[in-house]
């Protein structure tokens, strides 16, 4: 069995970029004041949805980015066989990890990641490719201080070059403290748990084309009061889903 080192499998500036962004994102809608309330909680329905919006589905951080970076790490592993057939890659198994911190607009993040690539394949035809991390964020600003933790696995398949798209099936698990600092910033903690099953994704564009995903948020608000909503996302292409919520509740989703 022949392996080789795919060159795009070291690059860590793009694969942090991949880990950190659902955690750093599921911080930035706590600076956001909202009124909406409910009877039960302090943090409502529209608020819940907020943080699951931005964390799953904004293009500039958020599963939408991860899927669209892990799509473009597929697609390097195949375009740097030049020519060579991608089976030789069979068993690849490769580990990393990094941690530092950075300041950004008054906020600092402290961060360490750890990541697995391994191409699964079967009498030497690939399978698929599975992507894990596990990553945990300290940040802290005039505002708040978050501690978060993230473990999230993808499996691509759709790895025969004939295939038009990328197929994923995911799994991201999230839990986060966030303690305000503020009386305009909420305190609590949420743990949120997503699943998605056969997410196409194009090989052309690495834009989502079709596909469901379930998803829970819950947890408690300053008070101890606890809250608890789960959903479904439907991937529309164009870059637009539907978050339909337990209940009836549906929000349209755009990025």
């Amino acid at each position: 069995m022949k392996k080789n080192r795919n060159p795009l499998f070291r690059s860590k500036s793009a694969l942090l970029f991949v880990c950190l962004a659902a955690g750093i994102s599921l911080v930035i809608p706590a600076c956001k004041k909202d009124n909406d309330t409910t009877a039960n909680s302090g943090v409502s329905e529209k608020q819940a949805i907020t943080v699951v919006s931005d964390a799953m589905i904004n293009d500039q951080s958020g599963l939408v980015t991860q899927i669209s970076s892990a799509a473009q790490i597929a697609s390097g592993m195949s375009a740097e066989r030049k020519g060579a057939k991608l089976s030789d890659l069979c068993g690849l198994n490769e580990n990393g990890a990094h941690n530092g911190s950075f300041t950004s607009e008054g906020t600092t993040i402290a961060y360490d990641v750890a990541w697995n690539y391994v191409l699964n394949c079967v009498q030497e035809v690939p399978q698929y490719l599975g992507i894990s991390y596990n990553s945990k964020l300290d940040v802290s600003s005039d505002k708040l201080t978050a501690k978060d933790s993230s473990v999230a696995a993808f499996k691509i398949s759709g790895l025969d070059s004939t295939a038009a798209e990328w197929v994923f099936n995911q799994k991201f698990d999230h839990a986060g403290q966030i303690t305000s600092k503020t009386a305009e910033t909420p305190s609590f903690n949420s743990v949120i748990a997503y699943t998605s099953t056969d997410v196409k994704v194009s090989k052309t564009t690495l834009l989502i084309v079709s596909g469901t995903a379930t998803l829970t948020i819950s947890g408690k608000d300053s008070k101890g009061n606890s809250y608890s909503y789960s959903g479904t996302i439907t991937f529309k292409g164009n870059k637009k889903a539907t978050l339909v919520v337990a209940g009836g509740s549906s929000y349209e989703l755009a990025w």
